[in-house]
């Protein structure tokens, strides 16, 4: 509205659309709460003879906002409220506003009609890792009708997701805390064993052939290590290096992630899978231990 009010030269009425239904309204803690909250009172405060504010669209909350847009045959095609980049959505079940639309769609059974801006089979395939965001997210006002519409279309999904939150929120026992730390204890004595096969016998050609072999001209790079960059240094010559905040990855044919832990790796192999848009092949330190082992 700040930006609004130093051109208000412009307006005689302006509608802004509303954060929230007029049924949210609240003046409590107003310092930690969105002004979406009270917006309303600061359309009427802030509006003056010749110049009117007015928030559009309060008495419909967003779930049926939406659902309007999946009947508007253009928002079908252009719909982008996704923060990340990319000519579509990302679909991601971790982005706040991809979650929250596709959850609208799938209550009103409009999910198909909106396939060619996000990736509806992505949901469909994974939608258990959704609903359990969506129970994380019950209380959150954005969240919460989403949630008891839920219960009522999916309720045994929504149980299913709820054990497994109850599960992992489980405290562990001694003996499994002991497993989960002789795996961890695994996977970095697998890393040190490879950073040590790296520092013998000149594996510099072992490594190019690697991604060569793989048809690969030009490799996605992301994660940070003393490896890594000497990766990066061996490959450069003969393969080009695009890295995860820069460089241009549509021509890449893989990527290669270049950290210790499974959870990065994992992290960092599904960001590069949405910034191609495509399922390439993601590469680990972990990969080259066997060719290594072999030279």
């Amino acid at each position: 509205m700040a930006v609004i009010l130093g051109i208000k030269k412009l307006f005689n009425i302006y509608l802004c659309p509303s954060g929230y239904d007029f049924s949210h309204f609240n003046l409590s803690n107003i310092i930690a709460t969105d002004a979406a909250h009270y917006e309303l009172l600061i359309m009427h405060v802030l509006s003056h003879p010749g110049f009117m504010l007015f928030t559009e669209g309060g008495s419909v909350d967003r779930i049926d906002k939406t659902k309007e847009l999946a009947d508007y045959p253009l928002a079908r095609k252009i719909l982008h409220p996704c923060f990340r980049g990319g000519r579509t959505n990302c679909s991601s079940h971790t982005c706040n506003k991809c979650r929250r639309a596709l959850f609208a769609f799938d209550a009103y059974d409009k999910l198909d009609v909106m396939s060619e801006i996000y990736d509806v089979e992505k949901y469909r395939a994974n939608k258990q890792d959704y609903l359990i965001e969506l129970i994380k997210l019950k209380d959150d006002a954005f969240f919460s009708r989403l949630y008891t519409m839920f219960l009522e279309k999916y309720p045994k999904e929504m149980e299913k997701a709820q054990a497994i939150i109850t599960e992992r929120n489980r405290p562990f026992t001694r003996e499994e805390f002991t497993k989960i730390k002789t795996e961890l204890n695994g996977i970095k004595r697998e890393y040190a064993t490879t950073l040590a096969l790296l520092s013998k016998n000149s594996p510099k050609g072992a490594v190019v052939d690697f991604f060569k072999s793989k048809g690969i001209t030009s490799l996605y790079y992301a994660g940070k290590s003393q490896f890594g960059s000497k990766l990066v240094e061996w490959l450069t010559p003969e393969i080009e290096i695009v890295t995860l905040n820069q460089g241009n990855i549509d021509d890449c044919q893989a990527g290669f992630v270049a950290s210790p832990y499974d959870s990065k790796i994992q992290d960092l192999g599904e960001k590069i899978k949405r910034k191609a848009d495509r399922d390439i092949p993601v590469y680990s330190m972990l990969d080259l231990k066997k060719v290594l082992e072999e030279k």
